[in-house]
């Protein structure tokens, strides 16, 4: 994802990691520096805007 992409993310949006059908996770908050994931496997992660390369939004599925 994008940094421009990534900055337009919305609170509970789903996201994964490379496209996966296994790593997926919900957008728990998104500041003018990252975003926050919390990830299915019960982690939360925070990632910066510009670190973003392999996690991609995915359709609600």
């Amino acid at each position: 994802m994008l940094t421009e992409e990534s900055k337009a993310l919305k609170l509970g949006q789903p996201v994964s990691w490379n496209g996966s059908r296994k790593h997926k996770g919900t957008v728990l908050s998104v500041d003018w520096s990252g975003v926050e994931i919390d990830w299915n496997d019960g982690k939360c992660e925070y990632r910066h805007h510009t670190n973003m390369d392999d996690i991609r939004h995915e359709t609600g599925t």
